[in-house]
């Protein structure tokens, strides 16, 4: 058997707050609606390498991203 992965600060899984199970409200804002799995992966990210940013740099900035496309078609769809 494979021993369990440690993350840099030692423990072997980080707590991760996943809800439960609750649905997104309807009136939600377009960027929690479209990158929700991306924020979930910043936490996880986040809590893996003890919270710091320098290890998740790409994950944050794919989520990031993912803000920018989400405003940006909400602003096309308030300008239809």
């Amino acid at each position: 058997m494979s021993a369990p992965k440690v993350s840099r600060i030692g423990r072997t899984e980080p707590f991760i707050y996943k809800g439960s199970g609750k649905k997104q409200a309807p009136d939600a804002e377009a960027v929690q609606k479209r990158c929700w799995k991306q924020a979930r992966h910043v936490q996880y990210c986040l809590a893996k390498n003890g919270h710091q940013e320098k290890w998740c740099k790409l994950t944050i900035d794919a989520w990031r991203a993912c803000e920018k496309e989400a405003d940006a078609a909400e602003a096309a769809e308030a300008a239809e």
